[in-house]
């Protein structure tokens, strides 16, 4: 077989300039030489065997070896990976084993929708019976039907993470096993450096170990530290515990209360000085970092049945509240009305394609414009 292809919706796979060369033997197909592309210059090469005997389970041995390909490719994830994997065992229960090296990975968060909906916890069952046995990995592979992975992951460097005001590159080793529909990761990965924007701060990461102990489905515990410097205080943020449940302290030197360093933090001054628009800030903060759901004007904003409610201004003269309304999927309304006379403005941005739109406003003196936008992602 020549000029073969394939993809894999769910990793962005893509496999293209197949060639398969196999010759049949009896009962045995001896896989003399597989090649594959990863369509951006990465070259995959393998060989094997499968020996056609049903009831010993369809044997099958193979090798592929590779320097660099680019096996994940998603909007969210490109990770070039090197290594080299063996496939061992019957075709129904094929054992994968190996050793691969991050050469890069590029993982983005994904933004907020939005919507400020509860996370709830599915667990499927099949999947969980399938690699039952013991949540701390089954390299033997009782209990588990389908293939088995015994997987060894290694990066050096060049592991970066982005996105929600982080910017970070990260190392580690892990080993995955089980089974290939609910496998087991345990191992470590920390911060080789990073920083990260809190509340418009810059925050420099000065600890990061992410610890997964194998458990199914996967519950990471986190060890997270970063510190900010204001002109006259330091204030260190943590993270630590299970991603189910964990917990985020922030201290500071000089000793402040939480209200006070969220304070600073945010406006650069202390509780006593705030203006009534920066209290209602102060308190939003307070509740996101307690847990507290929608917090205070995400609950008002859901109680007018609004889609974005917003305080702005440092004193009373400039204070302001913006409140905004999407009319349809391609038609946003918004008012803002400040404190000081002849402040309000109306504006309305009209989608025209995905990377265009058009804005018009008009403000309390009657004057008017209107901006063309055009925007495109890399």
């Amino acid at each position: 077989m020549t000029g073969g292809s394939g993809e894999w919706a769910l990793t962005g796979t893509t496999l293209k300039e197949v060639t398969v060369r196999a010759t049949a033997r009896g009962r045995e197909v001896v896989v003399e030489r597989v090649t594959a592309t990863d369509g951006e210059g990465g070259r995959i090469k393998g060989k094997g065997r499968l020996l056609l005997r049903p009831t010993a389970g369809f044997p099958v041995t193979g090798r592929l070896d590779w320097d660099v390909a680019r096996l994940i490719r998603r909007e969210d994830a490109r990770v070039d990976l090197g290594g080299k994997l063996t496939l061992e065992g019957g075709l129904r229960q094929v054992l994968i084993g190996g050793e691969l090296e991050v050469k890069r990975a590029d993982l983005l968060l994904p933004e907020p929708s939005g919507e400020e909906l509860p996370v709830i916890a599915v667990e499927d069952p099949e999947a969980l019976a399938e690699a039952a046995g013991s949540s701390g990995g089954n390299s033997s592979g009782e209990g588990i039907s389908g293939p088995r992975l015994q997987l060894r992951v290694a990066a050096p460097g060049r592991l970066f993470v982005r996105g929600r005001g982080l910017e970070s590159e990260w190392s580690g080793n892990l080993t995955v096993t089980g089974g290939f529909a609910a496998p087991w990761v345990a191992g470590e990965v920390t911060v080789k450096r990073g920083e990260i924007d809190l509340l418009g701060n810059k925050f420099i990461l000065r600890r990061g170990v992410v610890t997964l102990g194998g458990a199914l489905p996967p519950d990471p515990v986190l060890d997270l530290e970063a510190d900010s410097e204001g002109r006259d205080f330091t204030v260190v943020a943590r993270l630590t515990g299970a991603v189910s449940q964990p917990e985020f302290s922030l201290t500071s030197d000089p000793e402040m209360v939480r209200e006070e360093i969220l304070s600073r933090l945010l406006f650069d001054r202390g509780t006593d000085s705030m203006t009534p628009g920066q209290a209602v800030k102060l308190a939003m903060a307070l509740q996101q970092f307690q847990g507290g759901g929608l917090g205070v004007v995400g609950g008002l904003r859901q109680g007018l049945g609004i889609d974005r409610l917003d305080f702005g201004g440092d004193t009373a003269e400039t204070g302001s509240v913006k409140v905004g309304k999407y009319l349809n999927d391609t038609i946003y309304m918004e008012v803002q009305r400040g404190l000081a006379a002849d402040s309000g403005r109306v504006k309305v941005e009209i989608e025209l394609t995905p990377q265009l739109s058009i804005e018009t406003g008009v403000d309390s003196r009657s004057n008017a414009d209107v901006n063309l936008q055009w925007k495109k992602g890399y």
